[in-house]
């Protein structure tokens, strides 16, 4: 019975695992170089470690690659499937949401290619050795159709950024001119009531004036009238 349950695993981990993913090694210009072969076929030559903070050296990144290879491969993952995706200015492959390898700078001075093209090489590969029928213009067209997608969003986003940007602006300056507004007329009418208030002051001291003046004009009177009485 366990010899039967042990074909069986076996069985099925051949049948799962239905790609030969290794990691070998090559002398190119004098310097020993991992790559990564699929059923045979040469896919991926790592010339550089990548993410200092992940990888140790150029090998350590050629393993982890080729271990999450075969890792989706047993778990039944097709990998022909694999695709070509850009986040900004970074492209990568991705199967299935799983990140398989990222295109460094180092990468693209290594190899002569653009970050695109590198990734564009290395996933075609992968699938030319998985499966040599399958054609390899998905890669192309879905980073163009997310590109354009990204584009339209990003040109979207940066139109409602610059309305909002510009509705901000004129309602300030709305603010500022109803404040300037509200302070001009309230100023005007302080002056008015300043002046209103000056000129009432002005006529109670006229009339404070006028009062202090007539009893003076009064005994000036009086005598002038004593004075003929007694001239008479």
């Amino acid at each position: 019975m366990m010899r039967l349950l042990w074909v069986w695993l076996c069985l099925v981990s051949v049948v799962v695992a239905s790609h030969t993913i290794r990691l070998e090694s090559k002398i190119v210009n004098g310097e020993l170089l991992p790559v990564i072969s699929v059923n045979g076929r040469d896919v991926m030559m790592i010339e550089d470690r990548g993410d200092a903070s992940r990888f140790v050296s150029v090998f350590d990144r050629a393993e982890t690659i080729s271990m999450m290879l075969s890792s989706l491969d047993q778990k039944g993952l097709n990998l022909s499937s694999i695709r070509v995706r850009r986040i900004k200015s970074e492209y990568f492959a991705d199967l299935n949401g799983h990140r398989i390898f990222t295109i460094y700078p180092a990468d693209r001075i290594s190899h002569n290619l653009t970050s695109y093209q590198l990734a564009k090489k290395w996933t075609t590969a992968i699938k030319d050795a998985v499966d040599p029928n399958v054609v390899a213009t998905s890669p192309v067209v879905d980073v163009m159709a997310e590109q354009e997608v990204v584009n339209y969003r990003y040109a979207l986003l940066t139109l409602v950024q610059l309305s909002a940007i510009i509705g901000i602006q004129v309602l300030c300056a709305f603010i500022i001119l109803w404040y300037i507004d509200r302070y001009r007329v309230g100023h005007y009418r302080r002056l008015q009531q300043q002046m209103v208030q000056f000129e009432t002051r002005c006529l109670d001291l006229e009339k404070q004036i006028e009062s202090l003046e007539s009893p003076k004009k009064v005994s000036a009177v009086s005598r002038n009238r004593s004075r003929n009485v007694s001239n008479l």
